[in-house]
């Protein structure tokens, strides 16, 4: 794994980066009046709220194609490392919560995310 304890952390806060950065692009180029505008209407958008799959994200694990992924998660017992799946989890909750809080007219620096669900663990 790069800086994380597993690849697919490194995965989902490479996401966060990448959609930070491309809001930030985007915020650069628009004019004063246009942030006016869109200020309004991410004002409107929070009042009105979002549904859950505004935000719905999916992950697939490559084990059954992937040995050097499929390692970072096998115990020497050969069975999960469901604390590593957890983990994921976490960060999976942090990546949803960021997509669910974000409006097209704001840069999230600065927002707080709190709490996650499960429906299901399928292993």
């Amino acid at each position: 794994a790069g800086k994380h304890k597993t690849p697919m952390v490194d995965y989902l806060w490479d996401l966060r980066t990448t959609a930070r950065k491309q809001e930030e692009q985007r915020r650069q180029k628009e004019t004063e009046k246009a942030l006016a505008h869109r200020a309004m209407e991410a004002t409107s958008a929070q009042m009105k709220g979002k549904s859950p799959s505004e935000s719905f994200t999916q992950i697939t694990y490559p084990f059954s194609t992937d040995s050097l992924f499929r390692e970072k998660y096998i115990n020497p017992w050969g069975t999960i490392r469901v604390g590593r799946i957890v983990e994921d989890l976490d960060a999976l909750a942090g990546t949803i919560a960021f997509r669910h809080s974000k409006h097209s007219s704001e840069v999230n620096e600065e927002c707080i995310l709190v709490t996650a669900s499960i429906d299901r663990i399928i292993l």
